[in-house]
């Protein structure tokens, strides 16, 4: 029995076969490893090991993602929190390309840069209490009733799934997201500014490492493609102003040779070069990892209050959709451009470790 154990440890998918057939007979540990039915809301449901409800800890992040992946997943996460009754704490693990040192920013905390957190006194009080950790697999779960459960994980087309999906996002996203107070007078100070009353076409055009094929992301826009909609629709829909949000410095160039003065933009935001990652350029001014997530936040805000959207598809133009749901507005004129998904191509883990690499 003793070999048996030694082979065990040092065999790791043996082990897992063997948990595997050992555990069989317990529903949990079966729906689990299947990923059917309530495994995981089955298990956390009994509050037995833990004396009372425990905190659920949502943890997300990595170098390779976007500030919108991140919201996006977090909201998820919240979804199945909500099911359970479980007051929740977020962070944003310091690996992700938006934590800072300066200006008194813990990069423990990325989440609370931008936002408070759901539960005031929670995230403090988390070494004290006990808490479950998120798993990826819980977004599966909440929206098991789905007829593509796995809609949180992908672009979505159903436009019937695509609609429950705003809308139970949208529910999180009033029930327990706000700003702090900080980036709030930011973002109120800069939009008003911006929009200055003005009937306004927000145009979002996505620009850097969406020119690099990467397996599973929606297929690019071209300019050409962007610039013609907006000149078939800026008229007929009487609009004062074109507000561009890219993060792409040629976008600008383009649009402000096309359509001059008309066009708007953010001139402090940083901006890179066609076919690069914006997230691997670098910068000299302080607080830059920051600044980025700020800059993209404020884009996307600003195309909330605007009364056009144009678009394709990515998580900025679906945050655009959801938080214009959260406030019980629409569009005047709304047009998501899809393209489909690229089938092929790179790992977007791998491109994102060679462009931070350069």
């Amino acid at each position: 029995m003793k070999k048996i154990k030694e082979l065990l440890k040092k065999c790791e998918i043996l082990h897992y076969l063997v948990v595997a057939i050992k555990g069989y007979r317990k529903e949990e540990i079966r729906d689990y490893l299947l990923k059917t039915k309530k495994h995981q809301y089955l298990c956390l449901h009994n509050w037995d090991n833990y004396g009372a409800k425990p905190l659920y800890y949502i943890k997300v992040g990595t170098r390779a993602r976007g500030f919108f992946a991140m919201l996006l997943e977090t909201l998820d996460a919240l979804v199945f929190a909500d099911m359970l009754g479980l007051e929740s704490v977020i962070e944003y693990s310091n690996e992700c390309m938006y934590a800072s040192k300066g200006d008194g920013m813990d990069p423990r905390r990325v989440f609370d840069y931008y936002y408070r957190q759901p539960f005031i006194g929670k995230i403090e009080s988390l070494s004290e209490q006990k808490y479950i950790n998120y798993d990826p697999m819980h977004r599966e779960y909440a929206y098991s009733g789905l007829s593509n459960p796995d809609v949180c994980n992908t672009y979505v087309f159903n436009d019937e799934d695509n609609n429950i999906y705003i809308q139970r996002v949208s529910e999180m996203y009033k029930k327990h997201i706000r700003f702090n107070n900080r980036t709030k007078e930011y973002l109120d100070k800069n939009i008003n500014k911006m929009l200055a009353s003005k009937k306004t076409l927000g145009v979002h055009v996505r620009g850097g490492e969406w020119r690099i094929p990467v397996k599973g992301h929606p297929m690019p826009v071209s300019l050409d493609e962007h610039i013609e909609h907006v000149k078939e629709v800026f008229n007929k829909y009487q609009f004062e102003q074109i507000f561009l949000a890219s993060d792409e410095k040629d976008a600008i160039e383009r649009f402000k040779k096309e359509f001059g003065s008309k066009v708007v933009y953010y001139e402090d935001t940083f901006r890179g070069e066609a076919g690069h990652w914006i997230l691997s350029e670098h910068s000299s001014r302080e607080n830059h990892n920051y600044l980025l997530g700020l800059e993209v936040l404020r884009d996307a805000e600003t195309m909330v209050h605007c009364q056009g959207l144009i678009a394709g598809l990515s998580n900025v133009s679906f945050y655009v959709q959801m938080k214009k749901k959260v406030l019980n507005e629409e569009f005047e004129y709304a047009s998501i451009t899809s393209k489909g998904v690229n089938q092929k191509g790179r790992i977007a883990r791998k491109v994102a470790i060679e462009e931070l690499s350069r």
